[in-house]
């Protein structure tokens, strides 16, 4: 019996005491830094996969493609300044007030002046623009690129920062996409059914 108190106080005396205060440090601090680390693995992963779908987006449409093709041909016709056109929005912004949506509509109107200049109605053969023109198709499909490249560089922040940069609306900026999105919706149908109409005889 004295043997077992005597080894009991022995031990007692050979560990220190613990401090709990380092034991929570010890015991929890890891799998709170795990958590951490996993929440920013999974953050980063959503915004890179994000980009990533953008970046297919475009590959599988062949958008990129199309505009790099055009800016690097000699004889440009009729048909690229088509593709041209297929690369811009739907139909010119109204009350444009920044720097890419006025040279978008630049560009619309650019396109409808050589649809005007060299559209043979009665032929399907498709002639080679004249020089200056072809330069134009040249020039703008390179704006178009490079202003892709750069928009999709910057991150939803920085983003956010270059709209109001360029004067858009708050309203704009802070909207949901999915209200955006309706209201664009809701002007392109109105202006759809207006092509039509003007087609119809």
């Amino acid at each position: 019996m004295y043997e077992i108190g005597s080894t009991i106080i022995e031990n007692y005396n050979t560990y220190p005491k613990s401090n709990w205060l380092i034991d929570i440090l010890k015991y929890g601090l890891p799998p709170f830094v795990t958590l951490i680390i996993g929440i920013a693995t999974i953050y980063i992963g959503f915004s890179t996969l994000k980009r990533t779908m953008l970046d297919n987006l475009d590959s599988k449409s062949g958008w990129r493609k199309t505009l790099f093709e055009i800016s690097g041909k000699d004889k440009i016709t009729l048909e690229d300044v088509f593709k041209l056109r297929a690369c811009l929005r739907f139909d010119k912004k109204e009350n444009a007030t920044n720097i890419f949506d006025k040279k978008t509509n630049e560009m619309i109107d650019f396109c409808n002046d050589m649809k005007a200049k060299y559209d043979n109605k009665y032929s399907c053969e498709s002639e080679i623009l004249f020089k200056n023109d072809r330069e134009k198709v040249r020039i703008y499909s390179r704006y178009l690129l490079a202003n892709h490249w750069e928009i999709l560089q910057l991150s939803d922040k920085e983003y956010k920062r270059y709209c109001m940069l360029r004067g858009d609306s708050l309203d704009d900026i802070n909207n949901y996409k999915d209200v955006r999105w309706y209201e664009k919706e809701q002007k392109l149908e109105k202006k759809t059914d207006e092509l039509i109409k003007n087609l119809t005889p």
